[in-house]
């Protein structure tokens, strides 16, 4: 490509400024169909994390299972009953290790996730409806407006450009 060459842009960049007070809603539609696919994105983020801790639960269990299943009736330090007694501690640490890593995803992680998740969404439930009120009442001053001037053009028709008493309230 020559050097004063300008490549046009890979993505078309969306702007809710210039579409806002379209006829059609172009920039609310496009803003409030934005927020919406970030929740989606949330809602991924949440059941990662709701997965993920659930994994971390049922792998602790199954670790914790299995230390119980080695431990020995007596306790030994020296030989094969001592290594024996090594393995099923060092199980037992990393099953209540990745047990307390599933209850932090959900209590800290997730449980927050969720919160602030539905109070972005009350929000947007929020902001939506305003916005309709606002795209509502522009709607109807402008059929108004319209009415208006569909009459004034109508009696100006009708006067052929001469002022009249109709005209002047206008």
């Amino acid at each position: 490509m020559p050097p004063n060459m300008q490549q046009e842009p890979l993505l078309k960049q969306a702007s809710f400024v210039n579409n806002f007070w379209s006829k059609n809603k172009s920039g609310m539609v496009q803003l409030l169909d934005y927020i919406k696919s970030t929740h989606d994105d949330l809602d991924i983020v949440y059941s990662i994390y709701t997965q993920r801790a659930n994994l971390e639960k049922e792998f602790g269990e199954k670790l914790l299972a299995l230390s119980n299943a080695q431990e020995l009736d007596a306790p030994a330090e020296d030989g094969v009953a001592g290594a024996y007694q090594a393995i099923a501690m060092e199980l037992k640490k990393t099953a209540e290790s990745h047990i307390d890593l599933s209850n932090k995803l959900k209590d800290q992680v997730a449980s927050e996730l969720e919160t602030k998740l539905s109070e972005y969404r009350a929000l947007f439930d929020k902001w939506n409806k305003t916005l309709q009120q606002v795209y509502d009442e522009r709607q109807e001053k402008t059929i108004e407006l319209l009415r208006v001037r569909s009459q004034y053009l109508k009696e100006h028709d009708l006067a052929k450009g001469q002022s009249n008493p109709s005209l002047d309230k206008l």
